[in-house]
């Protein structure tokens, strides 16, 4: 390791006239607008005294500043505080900028469904869609209002709108569908919850110690939070990661068709009681068939625009993992 980078990150976890015990850990996230992460120690501590995050991609910089501004703001709030984590230090190597934060206790989610041993699935993610609940309860509620069907129809076409300018490839079949369910939520007579989102709130970004009742969880990486934006959002993209995760070939596809089903059992035990919470009188209004799927491709009209605007230049539909899910799905 760059002997200067080492300096500064022993500087930034606190051991600046020590540090022969640290020991550090990179690690990256996947694609390539992720991020380089390094991990940091001190001694035999069990969890990372420091998260160290560095642009994969120089052409990327700005997702991960972002994240950084983001999280000093936010943290000024009282109720937002403790739910990220502080930003350390800021720092730049050789025209290399790194955003230090304090490490947190526990592991991912999706560690937790990869190490279990005799737990069964089903049993975990209902318990990770509990604490999800929790966590999306306290999020969204330090900013929400309800609006009508219309401004979420809105939304859908402004994400639909920013698609069509941004990737000249963009199939037809896309734009129509996404107008016919615009349609479809603008007509709806109950109202959904918009607000501040966590942006990409997934089993990954979610850190536990527990599987049992009542034990928290803590939401990381904050890089796409909003504070204007449907709040349904953030709950289907962790249905759709609950799904998908660990999960290859076949039972993939099974998974892309079940996430979207009326009788999935994530919408029984966060979708409906999130909704309740956030004041939505018939929250099973919103689980009647059309209505579901009309969300559920507003929900990946919002992933595909958000994975091209992590890009440098716009990348066709062929290479974009939501857009040709979009594709597939529109086909059904």
């Amino acid at each position: 390791m760059n002997e200067r980078l080492h300096r500064t990150i022993v500087e930034a976890a606190g051991l600046a006239h020590g540090g022969d015990d640290v020991r550090i850990l990179q690690c990256s996230s996947s694609g390539p607008t992720g991020a380089i992460i390094l991990y940091a120690w001190a001694g035999a501590e069990p969890f990372p005294r420091l998260v160290i995050k560095t642009p994969r991609e120089p052409s990327t910089q700005h997702s991960i500043g972002r994240e950084w501004k983001i999280v000093t703001q936010m943290r000024k709030h009282d109720r937002l505080a403790s739910l990220m984590p502080m930003a350390k230090m800021r720092f730049k190597i050789e025209g290399t900028d790194f955003y230090a934060y304090e490490g947190l206790p526990g592991q991912s989610m999706v560690a937790t469904l990869r190490n279990r041993l005799l737990t069964p699935r089903s049993r975990l993610v209902r318990r990770f869609a509990e604490q999800a609940l929790e966590v999306a309860t306290l999020v969204h509620t330090t900013h929400s209002h309800l609006v009508s069907g219309d401004d979420i129809a809105r939304d859908m076409l402004s994400d639909l709108a920013w698609l069509e300018s941004w990737v000249p490839t963009l199939p037809l079949d896309i734009s129509s569908r996404t107008r016919a369910y615009a349609a479809v939520i603008a007509s709806a007579t109950l109202p959904l919850p918009c607000g501040r989102v966590h942006g990409d709130f997934t089993p990954s970004n979610l850190l536990i110690r527990s599987t049992k009742r009542g034990s928290p969880a803590q939401p990381i990486d904050w890089e796409h939070s909003e504070a204007e934006r449907p709040q349904h959002l953030d709950i289907f993209r962790f249905i759709s990661t609950c799904e998908l995760m660990t999960r290859r070939g076949p039972a993939r596809r099974a998974a892309f068709r079940r996430m979207g089903a009326a009788g999935n059992p994530l919408l029984d035990s966060l979708f409906l009681p999130w909704l309740a919470r956030l004041g939505v009188e018939d929250a099973a209004y919103w689980r009647t068939p059309n209505r579901l799927r009309g969300l559920w491709w507003h929900y990946c009209v919002h992933a595909a625009r958000r994975e091209q605007e992590r890009l440098a230049r716009p990348a066709e539909f062929q290479d974009s993992t939501f857009l040709r899910n979009l594709v597939a799905q529109a086909s059904l």
